[in-house]
C-alpha cells in the first residue's frame, strides 16, 4: 500500500505542477487580496469579539491589520477548495483504470489530499510572508496554523464536491456559494459581533480555522480547541469524499474487473 500511495502522490504532484495557470494564480491571488485590503482600509481602530472566547473582553486592533489576516484566510479558502475540486475531477478515466489495476479508491483520494496539503502549506507560508511587511502577528506560528487549517478544511470540502458532482459548473457553483457566504462574509469578526444567530455560524467549515488565525494574530489564547475542531470537520468531509469516490468508481468498473481487484 505504501508503495502504491507513494507512486500516486508522485504522479499527482507532477500533474499539478504542469498546470502553470493554477500556479500563477496561486501567486497572484494573495497579492490581489492584500492590495485591496491595503487600498480600502486604514489604521482606524475596529472592535470585534472572538467567537470562541465570547466571555473575554472585546479586541481592539487596527482595521488594516484585521483585514490583512482575514484576506489571507479568504484567499487560501478559495484556492484550496478549487484545487481540491480540480484534483478530484481531473483524469477521472485514469483513476478508474488505476482501480482496475489494484489501487484502492482511498489511496487515490489520500494521494490527492497529500498533494493538496503540500500546496496549502506553501501558499500559507507565502501569504504570511506577504503580510509581514505590513503587520506582524503576535503569534506568527499560530496564524500559520490557522491558514493551513482553513486550507485543510476547504481542501477536503473541494475533494468532496469534486466527488459528488461530475461536471464543473455544479462544482464551481458549490465552492463559490459556500466560500463566499462562510469565510468571505459570516466569519468576519465584525459581522459576527453583531450577528443575531451566532450558533449557525459555529457550524460552518471556516469557523475553527478563523478562530485559530485571529487568536494567534491578536490575542494569546491557545490553539488546541480550534485545531481539534478544524481537523475533525475536515476529516469528516474527507471521509465523505472517499465514500462517494469509491461508489462512483465501483459503479464504473465492470464486474469482472471488480472480482479481479477483490482477489488481489
Amino acid at each position: 500500500m505504501t508503495n502504491r500511495l507513494l507512486v500516486a502522490v508522485t504522479m499527482t504532484a507532477r500533474e499539478a505542477a504542469r498546470n502553470r495557470t493554477a500556479c500563477v494564480l496561486a501567486l497572484i491571488l494573495p497579492l490581489l487580496f492584500y492590495g485591496l485590503a491595503l487600498l480600502m482600509t486604514s489604521e482606524r481602530i475596529v472592535v470585534f469579539q472572538l467567537a470562541s472566547r465570547s466571555l473575554e473582553p472585546d479586541i481592539e486592533v487596527a482595521g488594516r491589520s484585521e483585514a490583512l489576516v482575514f484576506m489571507a484566510l479568504i484567499a487560501i479558502g478559495f484556492m484550496s477548495a478549487f484545487f481540491g475540486v480540480n484534483l478530484m475531477q481531473k483524469h477521472s478515466d485514469t483513476n478508474r483504470r488505476l482501480v482496475i489495476c489494484g489501487y484502492r479508491p482511498s489511496e487515490l483520494v489520500l494521494s490527492k489530499l497529500l498533494v493538496l496539503a503540500g500546496s496549502v502549506v506553501i501558499v500559507s507560508l507565502y501569504c504570511l510572508a506577504l503580510m509581514t511587511p505590513f503587520f506582524v502577528p503576535r503569534h506568527p506560528a499560530t496564524v500559520l496554523a490557522g491558514l493551513i487549517l482553513i486550507g485543510y478544511v476547504y481542501g477536503c470540502y473541494g475533494l468532496m464536491i469534486g466527488a459528488l458532482w461530475r461536471r464543473e459548473l455544479e462544482s464551481m457553483f458549490s465552492v463559490i456559494l459556500l466560500t463566499n457566504i462562510d469565510v468571505g462574509w459570516l466569519q468576519h469578526p465584525a459581522f459576527y459581533s453583531e450577528a443575531e444567530n451566532k450558533a449557525f455560524i459555529h457550524w460552518l467549515p471556516a469557523y475553527w480555522p478563523v478562530q485559530a488565525a485571529m487568536s494567534g494574530a491578536f490575542a494569546d489564547y491557545g490553539l488546541g480547541p480550534s485545531a481539534m475542531g478544524a481537523l475533525a470537520y475536515g476529516t469528516i468531509l474527507l471521509f465523505i469524499a472517499i465514500l462517494v469516490f469509491w461508489r462512483h468508481v465501483r459503479m464504473a468498473v465492470p464486474r469482472r474487473s471488480q472480482s479481479m481487484v477483490a482477489a488481489r
